[in-house]
């Protein structure tokens, strides 16, 4: 059995897809908006994602203070802070448009995974999540790909509609 597409509706789905170029320019302005919300999680060591990190075990803290005097939780080296919050060495920011829009964004360090999945493995590691998003960092990110969607598709997606709809006697 074979089927066919209207070829208005084909035409509509042509004009939202979104090319190589259209993805970037989202995938930067989110990777921006990401590192900011990061900055936020490290200085507030997790309480402006909506649950703040574990605190440091006694033994820790005193060798952490020893090695490391004044710094926070997750910030032992700095490594992974700064992997996630600057575009510098560890930060992943990858994009597509085929076959699908896809962005990702984080770091490659081991770090906030050991801290995700450590507590599974070893009782010693706290769980600390250094991706928390809130609903109000999710909806920023959203918020972005809605305007650009509203600013560059919507005019040629109103213009097949209205034609549809002129088409139909609708309009």
């Amino acid at each position: 059995m074979t089927s066919t597409v209207n070829p208005r509706l084909k035409s509509l789905d042509e004009a939202v897809k979104l090319q190589f170029a259209e993805v970037k320019t989202i995938a930067l302005d989110i990777d921006k908006r990401f590192r900011a919300n990061e900055r936020k999680l490290f200085a507030t060591e997790g309480a402006s994602g909506g649950s703040p990190w574990k605190p440091l075990s006694e033994k820790y803290r005193k060798r952490k203070k020893k090695k490391k005097p004044g710094r926070k939780i997750m910030a032992f080296s700095g490594a992974t802070r700064k992997s996630l919050t600057t575009k510098g060495s560890g930060h992943v920011l990858r994009y597509n448009a085929k076959p699908r829009a896809r962005i990702d964004v984080g770091t490659s360090h081991i770090t906030p995974a050991y801290h995700l999945e450590g507590p599974l493995k070893n009782p010693n590691v706290p769980e600390r999540d250094t991706l928390q998003t809130t609903d109000e960092q999710f909806a920023g990110y959203r918020d972005i790909i809605s305007r650009y969607l509203r600013r560059t598709k919507w005019p040629r997606v109103q213009t097949i509609m209205n034609a549809w709809a002129r088409h139909r006697g609708v309009a």
